[in-house]
């Protein structure tokens, strides 16, 4: 390997001890420093970085200075995989970070929308702090998963009720379930919910959208939970055309449902 090459591996100093010892080791630090041009402490500390790294060892013979050889260059290898891991590392961080400095920066100078994305069961918990933040009435177009992924147990009723105290109401579009509570317009209106029911065929995402504020909300109820926040006037406008849309198409599925529920259903908490 050339001194070019391994200069992209380690830094000047040591990569010119490591391919000195190469070709010459056993060498004292002294030598390493005279072939280096360079001060003993200078020498001392690139052969020490070379043991950390384990590019080289060290050996003292009792009543001799110490001499240092090189190890296998295969070690090289470890190395360059532990920058690799080092840098993958890096790159996640700043993938979870990007998204929160692109809303703010959003929020701060305008341009682009602002977004942020959250993996698991802190999304949905941020999610419905922002909701409660804001204050604002929602637009739900439902998935029948927000009750089943087990990322989501047990965050959602306490945060129905929390929205009730806040006086946010609700309008929504959900696909037909066994668990609609019999008595549907007296169980929802508790928790100020104005729902209109709709065929599972024509409606059964395992993504959930919500839109209030300036905000449209998406999350995704795969094998791996992630909640995307939006905050962009045109999108979430864009997103309330499609709801409204919906909503209106919807009522003679919502007729023939709450039949259904009506005949079929037992009381459900």
């Amino acid at each position: 390997m050339s001194l070019e090459n391994l200069e992209e591996i380690l830094p000047k100093h040591e990569a010119l001890a490591y391919l000195y010892l190469v070709h010459n080791a056993p060498k004292k630090a002294s030598d390493v420093a005279t072939e280096l041009k360079v001060a003993r402490p200078i020498a001392y500390n690139a052969l020490e970085q070379l043991i950390e790294k384990n590019l080289v060892i060290k050996h003292k013979a009792p009543g001799k200075p110490a001499v240092y050889n090189p190890q296998h260059p295969i070690f090289l290898q470890e190395l360059l995989d532990q920058k690799e891991r080092a840098l993958l590392q890096q790159k996640t961080l700043f993938q979870n970070t990007l998204p929160e400095l692109i809303s703010n920066f959003h929020l701060r100078f305008g341009g682009i929308p602002g977004f942020r994305i959250f993996v698991g069961r802190k999304g949905l918990v941020e999610l419905y702090e922002d909701i409660l933040n804001e204050g604002k009435d929602i637009m739900l177009i439902r998935s029948l998963e927000d009750r089943k992924h087990p990322e989501a147990t047990g965050l959602l009723t306490p945060q129905m009720k929390a929205q009730v105290e806040a006086g946010i109401h609700v309008r929504s579009i959900a696909p037909y379930s066994t668990w609609i509570p019999q008595n549907h317009d007296e169980w929802y209106k508790r928790y100020n919910i104005t729902q209109r029911i709709v065929s599972p065929e024509r409606l059964n995402s395992p993504a959930q959208i919500l839109l209030y504020a300036n905000k449209v909300s998406i999350t995704s109820f795969g094998e791996i939970m992630v909640t995307t926040i939006i905050e962009d006037r045109l999108i979430k406008d864009t997103f309330v055309s499609i709801f409204e849309a919906l909503w209106n198409a919807s009522e003679a599925d919502d007729v023939r449902y709450r039949k259904i529920v009506e005949e079929t259903h037992t009381v459900k908490e």
